[in-house]
């Protein structure tokens, strides 16, 4: 126990016990009487006295204001910090509806009640390791950060770029077999070993015209034969006369980075061309040397597209070209990388 003496101003400070020596010897002092004996009773009176009491007799004694004892602090939570289990329900139900399930539907998919589903939603209760596992299985990361936990209003976005026809042919294709199938994009995208985020830019139209080796992967996965029109018409959608298709691809995903030479661009999140490029041997080793560029980081580069060019003095005009035109556009590179005859 502390105690600060206020007519002073000093910060002297003593303890309980020997503040009550100097009590009672002040008290004795002034009456005029020699010590006290304590009985029995009035002993174990004053040894099971309040806390608060002895203060004050110790307070009036001395005339000074005396610090009552405080007990532990109760510890808080802070305020606006929600742990992960608060968040979760809110995931779970957002990335259900993005992938266009009902609690059923996911329940049955998961081998639980559709009353669990609701439970977890709602926060009343919260799903075992073993059930998230499963349902970042079936939905994906459940976390705001991750690329396929786009909000409801991007789902509604996607389903109005269908029937605008800002989809491509293949990607509508995908979706209405992969909704036949019955799978979300992050299960259809583990059968076919490509990226979640790759598939939802396909469905969503930020891919247009995915590489050959991407569709026979998802059509293998589909269990079903993509039709040739299809292919067709996305490829004619994406066709440059003389040159070929433009085509489209996850920066992020090394099984997808081009393997062929040609000039190549790299997009951010808003689709705004952030860098032109060139390689004359492989595409491929182009975007592995910017793999470890400061700039090579998502949302700075989100998409890629490229378009083959086996010609290398036209695929340096195809370069020099861009970049004159993007101007301010092509932030990272503002001219040609090499020299034409160097890869």
């Amino acid at each position: 126990m502390r105690c600060e003496e206020a007519n002073t101003g000093d910060s002297a400070i003593v303890s309980f016990e020997r503040g009550m020596m100097l009590a009672k010897s002040v008290h004795t002092a002034k009456s005029g009487r020699g010590p006290r004996k304590v009985g029995r009773s009035e002993g174990a009176g004053e040894k099971h006295r309040r806390p608060y009491e002895r203060h004050e007799k110790w307070s009036c004694a001395f005339g000074s204001t005396i610090m009552p004892p405080t007990s532990t602090p109760e510890r808080k939570n802070i305020q606006g910090a929600p742990s992960m289990k608060n968040i979760l329900g809110p995931l779970i139900r957002r990335a259900r509806e993005r992938e266009g399930l009902k609690q059923a539907d996911l329940a049955a998919k998961i081998g639980v009640t559709p009353g669990a589903i609701s439970n977890w939603e709602s926060g009343t209760s919260h799903p075992t390791s073993a059930n998230k596992h499963k349902l970042e299985e079936i939905l994906g990361k459940l976390s705001k950060r991750a690329p396929e936990a786009s909000s409801a209003l991007d789902v509604k976005e996607s389903e109005q770029d269908i029937h605008t026809g800002e989809v491509s042919s293949f990607g509508i294709w995908v979706r209405d077999q992969r909704l036949k199938a019955t799978l979300t994009v992050p299960e259809l995208a583990k059968l076919a070993n490509i990226s979640i985020a790759s598939l939802y830019n396909l469905e969503n139209g930020k891919i247009q015209n995915p590489q050959a080796a991407t569709r026979d992967k998802l059509a293998d996965a589909l269990k079903t034969s993509l039709p040739k029109d299809v292919v067709t018409e996305t490829e004619n959608e994406q066709e440059i006369t003389g040159l070929g298709s433009l085509i489209d691809f996850d920066p992020y995903s090394k099984q997808e980075w081009p393997q062929c030479c040609g000039v190549y661009v790299l997009y951010d999140v808003s689709q705004r061309p952030i860098y032109v490029g060139k390689a004359t041997s492989s595409i491929a080793c182009r975007i592995k040397y910017h793999f470890d560029k400061f700039w090579f980081k998502d949302p700075i580069v989100r998409y890629g597209s490229y378009i083959e060019v086996k010609d290398k003095k036209l695929c340096y005009q195809l370069e020099q070209a861009l970049i004159k035109f993007l101007k301010s556009n092509a932030v990272v590179n503002k001219q040609s990388s090499e020299r034409f005859d160097e890869d």
